[in-house]
């Protein structure tokens, strides 16, 4: 009998030890078993569902529609190369980036929120489709990005400063995400084996997840740290001799001489870009208040949630190897494209910046709205008065007589430029701009040409609407 007992008992506690299991497995880790890449079920179920569209100005860019093959739904992309850097991917055999993964809820239609959408589809004995995600990107100033940037290496964001809208999100080369949407196996291996050999690497998104040597536009965000210091103005007088040296590490001007006499004002140093100048500002400055400064400026930070992307970096105290080559962008300073954009969409604005998003709204089947962005600050870099100020100073760097390109009807622009790559930053009326050049496509003297033509088609094509 005793053994009888002994034996109930470990079939008893073997019983409990399987209804743990497949309640864990059912209900605690469910969501993590359906989202894995290997479930065949899971990837069965979406690809006999219509998945919502993707929307860019009340048009769809990415819809869904049954294969003559085989039945199952197969993705389809109006202008895919024009747009790969936002909506990104979705592949039976290689998954989904981009919105296409960032909304997948959604767009799958296996988002909680649809729960009665999905009771009502079935209901009504409709295949079940999934929501709408409707973009903040706007489909001239995407067109204009992607078409000025053309052959050359790099990428472009444009900004609502006032919101935080991304209006363009361009990275070149791209890629067509119609060649991964179908459903045989064979085109699609050998177009992604293509992609992923391509010496230009067309999958990395250059806007989002790839991070710059800062350069010469990092100056602002040396000035906004002198400026809040309270220590220095326009007028003020910055030592500008042909180097200068902190340590082991030395800064030079490009030309090997001084500014002026070897001393100019904080005014001067922006008309002529002078290096010596702004590494001698940092010194006097400091790097902590270069460091904060930066991470005012949303540095350290994950700049926008909804996609894929890296934060910029300004290294800490223990790895600023040198605060005069912090101060002029170098070294120790990894800039993204949007955070270039976002120096000048917070100057822009006021001294404040917005949180940047691209999705503007989620929608139901039925549209019925489950969603809607609202514009978020993200921090006060600048004062309103140093904003007017750094204003001021990029938009003398275009107060030549013989400027044809320094006004967009009533808008004047405000820019910084330099550094290698090739950056542009700047901004005319609430739009934001920042484009980068890594390797042109007609030789390197064009390459700051070529991040300024990307700028203002850029910029002209979003004013047009206003």
């Amino acid at each position: 009998m005793r053994q009888f007992r002994r034996i109930g008992a470990a079939l008893a506690v073997f019983l409990v030890a399987l209804l743990a299991n497949l309640t864990w497995l059912q209900v605690i880790d469910a969501d993590s078993l359906r989202g894995q890449s290997g479930n065949t079920r899971t990837l069965l179920e979406q690809y006999n569902r219509a998945r919502g569209p993707i929307i860019i100005d009340a048009a769809p860019i990415a819809t869904s529609s049954r294969a003559a093959n085989d039945g199952f739904y197969q993705r389809s992309y109006t202008a895919g190369p024009l747009y790969a850097a936002v909506t990104g991917y979705y592949s039976l055999l290689y998954g989904a980036t981009g919105i296409e993964r960032a909304e997948n809820g959604v767009l799958s239609g296996t988002d909680p929120r649809l729960l009665v959408d999905r009771i009502q589809q079935l209901f009504a004995g409709r295949h079940q489709a999934g929501g709408a995600v409707q973009l903040t990107v706007e489909a001239a100033a995407q067109r204009a990005a992607f078409a000025a940037l053309g052959r050359n290496v790099g990428a472009a964001v444009a900004l609502n400063a006032r919101t935080g809208a991304v209006l363009a999100l361009v990275s070149t080369p791209s890629f067509d995400p119609q060649r991964l949407a179908p459903n045989d196996p064979t085109s699609v291996r050998a177009y992604y084996q293509q992609l992923v050999s391509d010496p230009q690497q067309p999958l990395l998104n250059r806007a989002l997840s790839r991070t710059y040597a800062a350069g010469t536009p990092f100056t602002l965000v040396t000035t906004a740290a002198a400026l809040a210091s309270g220590r220095f103005k326009l007028n003020s007088e910055l030592q500008a001799p042909a180097s200068i040296s902190v340590g082991s590490t030395t800064v030079r001007n490009a030309n090997g001489r001084a500014c002026g006499s070897g001393t100019i004002t904080l005014a001067q140093a922006w008309r002529t870009s002078c290096t010596t100048a702004f590494a001698w500002l940092g010194s006097v400055i400091g790097p902590d208040a270069i460091r904060n400064s930066a991470e005012q400026f949303g540095f350290g930070n994950q700049p926008l949630t909804q996609l894929p992307s890296v934060a910029s970096s300004v290294a800490g105290p223990s790895e600023l190897h040198s605060v005069i080559e912090a101060a002029v962008g170098q070294r120790d300073v990894e800039i993204t494209v949007l955070q270039m954009a976002e120096l000048a969409a917070a100057v822009a604005n006021g001294g404040n910046l917005m949180n940047a998003y691209v999705v503007q709204d989620v929608r139901a089947r039925n549209l019925a709205e489950l969603e809607h962005a609202t514009p978020t600050l993200h921090s006060t870099p600048l004062s309103k008065t140093a904003a007017r100020t750094i204003a001021t100073m990029m938009l003398g760097l275009n107060g030549r007589s013989d400027c044809s390109d320094c006004r967009i009807g009533p808008y004047a622009v405000h820019s910084l430029s330099g550094g290698q790559p090739a950056w542009i930053t700047a901004f005319a009326g609430d739009i934001a701009v920042a484009a980068v050049i890594e390797t042109p496509a007609h030789g390197a003297s064009t390459a700051s040409a070529a991040a300024r033509r990307v700028a203002l088609s850029t910029l002209r094509a979003v004013l047009a609407k206003s």
